[in-house]
């Protein structure tokens, strides 16, 4: 059961459906969502380029194309969310850039009042973060930890295959929750084993024989 606050920080390790569960979710509840993977922008492209105005010699900020959708619908009267994904890895400097629309819901003049922000990251870099417990704080925090059932289902729904929805199921062992051992599958590859076997593609160097048996 999802709690809508103005801003949520989803941990959870890669492959657990952390994107999809936010879009899913989100989409349901009528917002327009933005996702902005951090780990791979640089502070320009994730909040905009400073130019200057030659009439009256201030400083602009140009959004970029993804920020300036949001801004749009907001401005219009719609929900929007921004999803960012992939925080910890962000350098800080782009986290930075981030920093006066998750506190203040502001970018230079821009306002985006009613903005819902939501980041997720893996929990495992957490220990080697270098951002502040105050950054944290303005979160309310919650760990994704996959279901067995809900996983089993939510595959079959997507890809009709249900032989790793049966699966898992009856060796539940196999499904990766906590996050700490190699040889367990997420979620994401069980859904990649399941297309693969709808596909009609072989499951050799995935699925072994003995773990079909």
């Amino acid at each position: 059961k999802w709690d809508f606050t103005p801003q949520l920080f989803v941990w959870g390790h890669g492959g657990v459906g952390k994107t999809t569960i936010v879009k899913q979710t989100l989409n349901e509840k009528g917002y327009f969502v933005v996702d902005l993977k951090l780990s791979q922008m640089s502070p320009v492209s994730a909040a905009g380029l400073f130019y200057p105005n030659v009439e009256n010699g201030e400083t602009i900020r140009l959004l970029n194309k993804r920020l300036k959708e949001v801004y749009q619908v907001l401005q219009n009267g719609g929900k929007a969310a921004i999803f960012f994904d992939e925080l910890m890895r962000a350098h800080p400097d782009t986290i930075s850039a981030i920093w006066e629309l998750v506190l203040e819901r502001t970018l230079d003049g821009h306002n985006f009042k009613g903005l819902f922000v939501i980041g997720a990251s893996n929990p495992d870099l957490r220990k080697v973060a270098l951002i502040g417990q105050p950054f944290f704080n303005r979160f309310k925090q919650v760990v994704l930890q996959p279901d067995v059932k809900e996983v089993a289902n939510y595959i079959y729904s997507r890809t009709n295959c249900v032989h790793v929805a049966t699966l898992l199921n009856v060796r539940n062992d196999l499904l990766l929750i906590e996050g700490d051992v190699f040889y367990k599958a997420t979620p994401r590859l069980w859904e990649f084993v399941a297309q693969a076997c709808e596909s009609g593609l072989s499951t050799e160097g995935f699925v072994t024989n003995d773990v079909w048996e």
